[in-house]
Order: structure tokens, then C-alpha cells, then sequence
């Protein structure tokens, strides 16, 4: 009806009435269609329990208890017809064993009757009697008869088979449906012209005489005050048309009267330099002066179209100030409200605006709106605000600097006390410096002493236990007995164990004293890999320790012996502290072609490290081992490898361990040096 009430009568009166016969014919149609689609479902099921009864006799006749092929010509025969779309028979375990489609034999029937009902052949099993229904989408019959058999040709119970049938009817009501739409559509077409010539009809005798009246009220509302209607006659529309031109003559002579009043108002308040408004009792602005851009920014326009403008630039802290005073006026606040609050200009500054309004009141006392002004004070409270400012800061200078006068003053004579205390202390520290000076001197020059000393005077005689105890191992000096040759072997590992810790502490030592540099070599990692390995063998399988080594060949170019004492360290390590299991050792290349980097990584299945001690690793004198042993060496092992790969060979060595699972130490450095 909305719809309708938007268009003109000279449309909407033949509009309604056609759409009315549409409706009309919409539901005859239906009506119609739905009853021949039952009378040809019903027909259809009719045809489909003759045709059944029929087809069952003669498979009966067909049938042999071994023999589909009697059965299968028969249904092959009646298959052909175009409305049946599957026709089967099933042996007493639904298997197809004949069917108009031979390419359905031996599938279970469930396959070939989708969505099949099992209670329809149910129901047939169990009554020994067809049974016929439609399918849900409407256009399909599916029927079902049991076939107890037994000799040729003769109905017998001992066994039983079952005949499906699916029946599109889909063509036979498609075909009453066309003769019932084309009998609508010229019925409809009739209709629709009588619809037609009725809606001509009301118009020339009723609606174009509206339509003048029509037009005549808009142009009129347009603002041409001299617009008429016009109508002539004695009905009701004339009488109409003559009561609404002498309406408009009158509005017309009273617009001219308040046109020139509102001109003479407008004139003053358009002129106002304030912000001059009218708000109605809605909240919408009826009048805003032009000033309204100098102070905001904005055209009356915008404020005359979007009510809430005003609150939305007002500034977020006067808000709830602003809200509350527009409250108070619409509750009928009697005299005049004046407040300050702040409002955002559009050109991104801050406004101090002065409200001054009061709520207009009818003679009956009815609330219709405020009038009011703003006026901007923004300088006003600015020349303010820099001067309690100014003053402010005049104040706290004056406080700050005498309160740091007064600091300033004791802190100069506890400065001056504090001087000569602290040059006393320093005459007393530089004689103390100084003798201590001379003292380290000393010590150096005893710990370069005692480091020549030792290297000499520890390793020769070491050297000589070490070559000796291996000349009469070896048997060289004469042949020896089983206990002596555990004795010898005892002395010869624990003199080389000396001799590495005394190479140890020298090392350090020459290390810490920036007398260790590296010597440059070409050579192949895979042989110093190979080599390091050999040295620990021995004591790895003295353990029953697996050793497994994963290197490639990679030329290098760095401090060869160097790379092999860190190297033999970390194996030697790993040995010391595996008990089980086995130790692998593996080389990992960056870059390809030349290498930048290598990497050789030494893991083990030892007694691991716990997390608070992996930042202790390689400091010197540190010793790990487990909990219930003593560990063995001196600690300086790692310490040194450390000293060696950083400051040596320029890379880094890190360590992955895990309590109780084993330790991975890796050693990182730059495929050659400079």
C-alpha cells in the first residue's frame, strides 16, 4: 500500500486493479495445478499397480529357481517403455539378478534405489502384496511386489525374490501443467484488458481532476504563491479546489506580511558580532548569524543541518558541563544562564567562548526553544592566563633560586673540607701506588722467570720419564713381565699427563701475557680431525666407548696446532667424563665453493652439566664431574681452549648440556686467516 500511495492515481488505480487480478489469477493458478498434479499421481499409481500385476505374473511364468535369463528378457521388454526409469528384480538377499538395464546386474539394490524406503519392501515381504508410493520429490513412483517361486512357471513360498520399479511421471503432468497455463494465460489476458479499460475509465472521470489539484498544490509549495487550482463544477473536487485557492490567496498575503518583518530582524542579527542562535524545543537550530564562522569555523549551514554539531567540538573536559546547562533549559530554567566552556575551531586551535542564553516560553507557558549568544573571550582569557603565569613562574624562580643559594653555601663549605681531606688521601694513595707499582714489576719479571724455569726445568725431566717409560715398554731394554708392563704403562700416561698440565699452566700464562700469536699454515681439516681421533682412541676404547667420526676434507688456513689442542681438549673431555655410550664427532661448512666458516662439534652421552654451571664453563680452574666424584684435572682444560679459538684463532666455542643426557661442545672459526 506504501508503495502504491507514492504514485500518481492516473497509475496507481489501474496498478491496483491489475495487481489484484494477478493475485486472482495467481492462486487459481495454484489451485488448478496442484489438483492436476493429484489426478495424475493418482493415474499414474492406477497404471503403475496394473503394469506390476501384469509383470509379475509373467516372471512368475518366466522364472526358474537357477535361471535368471527368462526373467531378464522379460524385464529387458518391459524396460523399454520411456516412463519407466529402473526396473529390477532381487533374489532373497537383495542382490540384481535381472534388470531392463544389464548393466545393474549383481549390484545390491540399495545402490540402484537411492533413498530407497526399506519400509516400503518391508512391507511387501511381509504381506505378499505390492506396494506402490510416490517418491518425495513428487515426480517419481517407486513400486515393490514380493515373487515367491518355486518350479517353472508355478507359484510356490520356499523362496522369495523382489521386484523394484521406479515411474517418472514427470511427462504426463508437465503436459497438463502447459494446457493449464496456456488456459490461464488467455483467461488472464482478457482480464487484464477489462482491468485496463476500467483504470482508462476512473482516470478521465476522476483522477485527472485530482492530478490538476495535485500540481497546483506543489507549485504552490515550490514557493509560486499564485499557483491555482481552478476546478470547475459542483461536486466534491470542485468544492475542494475552491477551498484551497482561497487558502493560498490568504497564506500568500501573510507570508508577504512576516517576509518583510523577518527581513528587518534578519538584517540586525546578521549584522551582530557575536555568535547570535535560536534553538526550537526539538534541539534543532531554527537561526544561527553568520558569525558563528569567524568564532568556529563553521557556516551556519552546517549547524542549521546537523544539530549535534555543537556538542561534537566542544572540548571533551566541558562536556558534562555543557550537557548539564542544556538540561537545565529544557526543564524550563526561568532566568538567564551565562557559563564559559572551550570549543574547537577548524583550524585546529582551541576557543574560549562565553555562553549567554535563556529558554522562550509561549504565552501559555509551553517551552519553545533558547536564544542565546557566544561570544569568543579567547584573548581575553589568554593576556589573563599568561599573567597568573608569569606570576607563578616570578614566584617559584624567586623560592628555587634562594632555596639553591642557601644549598649552594653549606655544599661550598662541605666542598671545601671534603678538598682538603681528599688531597691528603690522594698524597697518601699516589706513595702507596707507587710502591705498589714497583712491586708488580717485580712479580712480573719472577712470573716470566719462574714460566722460563718451569718450561725447562719441569719438562726435561718429564720428557725423559715419558721417552724411557716407552723404550722399556716397548720392550727395547730387555723383556718384562706382566705387572711391570701395568706399572710402566701407569707411569708413562701419568707423565704425559703431567706434561699437558705443565703445557696447560704455560699456556695460560703466555696467553694472559699477549706472548701468543698465531701461526699460519695451509693444511686439510679432515687429517687434523683424523688425527685428533687417533690420539684419544685408544682411551675410548679402553671404556667401550663407540667413536664416530663425520669429517670432510676442507683446506684451511690457520693456526694448525693451535686448532688441534682445542680440538684434542674437547675429545679428550668427552672421554673423561662418558662412562656409556659413545661420542661423535662432526664438521659443518658455511658458504659454498670457498668456505667462510667451519665448525666442529663434539658430542657425548657423559654425566652433562647443570644450567647453573654452563656460565662457569670456561673460566679457569672450574671442574665439573658427577655429583658423588671428585673431578679430575686442574680445570684449565676448557679455559685454555677458549683463550686459544678466541684470541688465537678469532671463533668462538659454545656448549649445549643437559644433566644426566650429555654435553655438545662446538668450535666455530673462520676458514682462513689473514
Amino acid at each position: 500500500m506504501t508503495l502504491l500511495t507514492r504514485i500518481p492515481l492516473r497509475w496507481s488505480i489501474p496498478l491496483a486493479l491489475l495487481l489484484l487480478l494477478l493475485l486472482a489469477e495467481a492462486v487459481t493458478f495454484g489451485y488448478s495445478r496442484r489438483a492436476a498434479d493429484a489426478q495424475e499421481e493418482a493415474a499414474a499409481l492406477e497404471l503403475v499397480t496394473q503394469d506390476m500385476h501384469q509383470l509379475q505374473e509373467t516372471i512368475r511364468y518366466r522364472l526358474s529357481p537357477d535361471d535368471w535369463s527368462g526373467a531378464q528378457a522379460a524385464l529387458s521388454t518391459w524396460g523399454g517403455h520411456p516412463a519407466v526409469q529402473r526396473l529390477v528384480l532381487t533374489d532373497e538377499s537383495g542382490k540384481v539378478t535381472a534388470s531392463s538395464r544389464v548393466e545393474l546386474v549383481g549390484r545390491p539394490v540399495a545402490s540402484v534405489f537411492p533413498g530407497l524406503d526399506p519400509q516400503l519392501a518391508r512391507r511387501a515381504a511381509a504381506t505378499l502384496a505390492g506396494q506402490v508410493a510416490p517418491a518425495p520429490d513428487r515426480n517419481t513412483i517407486v513400486a515393490c511386489s514380493p515373487i515367491p517361486f518355486g518350479t517353472r512357471g508355478k507359484l510356490g513360498a520356499h523362496r522369495l525374490g523382489m521386484l523394484y520399479q521406479s515411474y517418472d511421471m514427470s511427462f504426463r503432468k508437465a503436459v497438463r501443467r502447459h494446457a493449464l497455463q496456456r488456459h490461464v494465460l488467455i483467461t488472464g489476458s482478457f482480464h487484464a484488458a477489462c482491468m485496463v479499460a476500467l483504470g482508462i475509465f476512473l482516470h478521465l472521470v476522476f483522477s485527472r481532476r485530482v492530478g490538476v489539484l495535485v500540481a497546483a498544490a506543489r507549485r504552490f509549495t515550490a514557493g509560486d504563491l499564485a499557483a491555482r487550482a481552478g476546478l470547475g463544477g459542483e461536486d466534491e473536487l470542485a468544492q475542494l479546489g475552491a477551498a484551497y485557492d482561497r487558502m493560498a490567496t490568504e497564506i500568500g498575503r501573510s507570508h508577504e506580511a512576516l517576509r518583510q518583518v523577518a527581513d528587518k530582524y534578519r538584517v540586525v542579527a546578521d549584522n551582530t558580532y557575536d555568535w547570535e542562535f535560536w534553538i526550537d524545543a526539538a534541539g534543532q537550530f531554527v537561526y544561527t548569524s553568520p558569525s558563528c564562522q569567524r568564532v568556529s569555523g563553521r557556516t551556519a549551514g552546517e549547524f542549521l543541518a546537523d544539530p549535534e554539531l555543537m556538542e561534537r567540538i566542544v572540548h571533551p573536559d566541558d562536556v558534562p558541563l555543557f550537557r548539564e546547562h542544556r538540561h537545565d533549559l529544557g526543564n524550563g530554567a526561568p532566568a538567564t544562564a551565562r557559563l564559559q566552556f572551550r570549543i574547537f575551531h577548524t583550524d585546529g586551535s582551541l576557543r574560549w567562548i562565553e555562553h549567554a542564553c535563556r529558554p522562550i516560553h509561549d504565552a501559555a507557558g509551553n517551552f519553545q526553544g533558547i536564544r542565546g549568544s557566544n561570544r569568543d573571550i579567547t584573548e581575553q582569557i589568554d593576556a589573563d592566563a599568561a599573567l597568573r603565569k608569569v606570576s607563578r613562574e616570578l614566584e617559584q624562580r624567586v623560592e628555587e633560586r634562594t632555596g639553591a643559594l642557601n644549598r649552594k653555601t653549606t655544599e661550598l663549605a662541605d666542598s671545601q673540607r671534603a678538598l682538603i681531606n681528599l688531597v691528603d688521601d690522594l698524597n697518601q694513595k699516589t706513595a702507596e701506588l707507587q710502591g705498589v707499582n714497583v712491586r708488580l714489576t717485580e712479580l712480573d719479571q719472577l712470573k716470566s722467570m719462574f714460566i722460563a724455569s718451569m718450561s725447562h726445568e719441569l719438562r726435561t725431566p718429564l720428557n725423559s720419564i715419558i721417552g724411557f717409560s716407552s723404550i722399556m715398554l716397548h720392550g727395547w731394554t730387555g723383556a718384562i713381565n706382566h705387572e711391570q708392563q701395568e706399572n710402566l704403562e701407569i707411569i708413562l700416561r701419568s707423565g704425559r699427563h703431567l706434561l699437558n698440565l705443565v703445557n696447560d699452566v704455560i699456556d695460560v700464562s703466555r696467553i694472559e701475557a699477549g706472548q701468543v700469536g698465531a701461526v699460519v699454515e695451509e693444511f686439510d681439516l679432515g687429517e687434523l680431525v683424523a688425527e685428533a681421533v687417533n690420539l684419544v682412541r685408544r682411551d675410548a676404547e679402553e671404556r667401550g666407548l663407540a667413536l664416530r667420526v663425520a669429517a670432510v676434507p676442507v683446506a684451511l688456513r690457520t693456526d694448525r696446532r693451535r686448532l688441534l689442542q682445542g680440538v684434542l681438549n674437547l675429545l679428550s673431555n668427552a672421554v673423561k667424563f662418558t662412562k656409556r655410550g659413545g661420542i661423535d664427532l662432526t664438521v659443518s661448512i658455511e658458504g659454498a665453493g670457498e668456505p667462510s666458516r667451519v665448525a666442529i662439534a663434539v658430542r657425548d652421552t657423559g654425566v652433562g652439566i647443570r644450567e647453573q654451571d654452563l656460565t662457569r664453563m670456561f673460566q679457569p680452574f672450574v671442574r665439573f664431574g658427577p655429583p658423588d666424584e671428585a673431578a679430575p684435572g686442574t680445570g684449565l682444560g676448557l679455559y685454555l681452549t677458549h683463550k686459544l679459538v678466541t684470541e688465537v684463532l678469532h671463533g668462538e666455542v659454545t656448549v649445549e648440556s643437559e644433566l644426566g643426557r650429555g654435553s655438545r661442545f662446538s668450535i666455530s672459526i673462520p676458514a682462513r686467516l689473514p
